[in-house]
Formats: structure tokens, C-alpha cells, sequence
């Protein structure tokens, strides 16, 4: 099974808030988290997601985002190496069709902090639900510690 954990230097005190939102809040349950969530610079959802990640447990919301994130960051071979572990784990055929479909995306934009919190709190304006807010207030955080 691949340990998916490539990005551990990157990890720093400030994405811990984040892993612990996804500790009480699973990834998956709540869609617009998982539209801010890809806001952030690739290799910070790569360093968040990984935490999360267990290769010996079939979860197939996150390991879709994982893939995601290495491929807008331009590790197609660590994205291969998700589909690895979700064949492994008996994910079905559609989900492995839909992870393949994903490999030839292309890198993502790049933002920098002011564009970011442009549009965390574009979000936090239009939200009501306390767990988005939480979810924005944290990841505006994040971007003020974290970005330039």
C-alpha cells in the first residue's frame, strides 16, 4: 500500500486548525467546504489532505480531492498512486474511471493572498451556515499567516 505522505515538510503549526475542522467535520459532509477548501494553494490541500488520508481505508471523497491536489500541483505520479490504493481497496469501476478522468487536468491557477481572501470573504458573506463559517474563518486565517 502507498503511505501518501510527500509533503510533510511543508506542514507548519497553521494547518493544524484545518486538519482538526476535518477531525469533528468530515470531509465530504458539507460541499461548500469543499469549494473553499480548493482555494487554498495545491500543496497546502496536498499537506491537509494527507494528514487526513489512510491508504488502508477505502473513502472515496477523499481520495478524489488528494488526487486533485496533486495533479494541480503537478504530481501526476502521486496521483497515480491514490488510483493505486483505491483499485487496492476495492473502490468500484466508476469511481476508478472517474479518478483516471482526472489526470490531465493541469496545474492551478496561482493566487496570492489578496485574491484569496477576496474570495473567502466574498463566501463569508453569503453564508449563514455556522459550520462554513467556521470553515471560511479558519482558511482566512490560514491565508493571513500563509501567503504574501
Amino acid at each position: 500500500m502507498n503511505e501518501l505522505r510527500f509533503h510533510e515538510d511543508h506542514k507548519n503549526s497553521n494547518h493544524q486548525p484545518i486538519i482538526d475542522f476535518f477531525h469533528r467535520n468530515p470531509l465530504g459532509t458539507n460541499n461548500p467546504v469543499m469549494t473553499y477548501l480548493s482555494v487554498l494553494a495545491p500543496i497546502d490541500r496536498c499537506v491537509i489532505l494527507e494528514d487526513l488520508y489512510n491508504p488502508n481505508v477505502l473513502n472515496s471523497i477523499l481520495s478524489d480531492k488528494l488526487l486533485l491536489a496533486y495533479v494541480t500541483s503537478g504530481k501526476q505520479y502521486l496521483a497515480e498512486k491514490v488510483i493505486e490504493n483505491s483499485i487496492y481497496n476495492g473502490e468500484n469501476d466508476m469511481n476508478i474511471w472517474g479518478l483516471k478522468s482526472k489526470l490531465d487536468l493541469g496545474l492551478a491557477p496561482t493566487r496570492n493572498r489578496a485574491q484569496r481572501l477576496a474570495i473567502y470573504n466574498d463566501f463569508l458573506s453569503k453564508s449563514q451556515n455556522p459550520i462554513e463559517i467556521e470553515f471560511l474563518n479558519l482558511l482566512i486565517d490560514f491565508c493571513n499567516k500563509n501567503y504574501e
